[in-house]
């Protein structure tokens, strides 16, 4: 059996990673992901879905990630002058900068419901080549 590693990066240039500023943000007992199966399991005792040997096959690899930290983004926007606000309060302009992207609100053609990205920039070391399905 292969070991996947986690790790969480705050920065998308290559060897920078700004840990310290994430660093308060985390939780000393986050865990980044459970495992499907023990979740549905543990929730859902009895359902018929259980019972499936290749429905709990697939799930017993499978995984659920959380997010780090939790955030909070409010959006303004000005449609009369093509303009936009957004603010999230609960991380520093530096982790701001790093994780939200907003480049899908200066061009959101005709949806009118405003998109952001946030790239929790997660990376899967493993010691051998391996596929994973994100």
């Amino acid at each position: 059996m292969t070991e996947i590693n986690w790790s969480f990066i705050t920065s998308v240039e290559h060897f920078i990673d700004h840990a310290e500023c994430v660093r308060p943000l985390l939780d000393p007992d986050y865990n980044p992901f459970t495992s499907l199966s023990k979740d549905s399991i543990a929730k859902r005792k009895g359902a018929v879905f259980l019972k499936c040997p290749a429905h709990t096959d697939f799930m017993k690899n499978t995984f659920v990630f959380c997010a780090p930290f939790d955030l909070t983004i409010d959006i303004n926007i000005d449609e009369k002058n093509k303009k936009f606000n957004i603010f999230c309060n609960n991380i520093s302009q530096e982790i701001f900068d790093q994780i939200i992207d907003t480049r899908f609100l200066y061009d959101r053609g005709i949806n009118p419901y405003p998109v952001v990205g946030i790239d929790w920039l997660s990376v899967f070391p493993a010691s051998e080549s391996i596929q994973m399905q994100i």
